[in-house]
């Protein structure tokens, strides 16, 4: 019994290792500097109809100098944990319904700091021509606001 205890354990914790070790981030590449671009318009944005879109999708005013991709594997860590809690869970979406891969959501993620805000984008995770983003406090304990992008 201490044997199939201890090998349940043992299978458990190298599960977790493996599901945290699995999320990274996506580095500088065309799709990370045509997601920022479109960050850096809405952050940017002087134009009424532009800032009442900004508003809706919880995008912060920003400078262009205050939105950067992120590439720091610890807060890419928690940027892909938060994104694939957020997307799973059903009262936050609407009622979405489970996807076949829906293991993998947040396993490579593109992360936007803007202003004091975190956008997360995986790029795997998809509504019909957008990539589903989603917009987080500072320190990824509230989702904001479920985009696409």
């Amino acid at each position: 019994m201490s044997i199939t205890v201890s090998a349940a354990l043992i299978f458990s914790a190298s599960a977790a290792v493996g599901s945290a070790q699995a999320q990274a981030c996506r580095g500088p590449d065309e799709s990370s500097n045509n997601l920022r671009g479109y960050l850096v318009a809405m952050a940017t944005a002087t134009d009424s109809a532009l800032i009442a879109t900004r508003d809706s999708q919880a995008i912060p005013a920003a400078l262009v100098s205050e939105v950067a991709l992120v590439t720091d594997s610890a807060v890419c860590v928690a940027a892909g944990t938060a994104y694939a809690n957020a997307e799973r869970n059903d009262t936050l979406t609407g009622g979405r319904v489970p996807q076949p891969g829906d293991s993998a959501l947040g396993s490579a993620v593109y992360v936007f700091l803007v202003k004091d805000r975190y956008v997360v984008v995986d790029t795997a995770n998809i509504a019909g021509e957008f990539q589903i983003a989603w917009v987080f406090d500072s320190a990824f304990l509230t989702p904001l606001k479920r985009l696409g992008m």
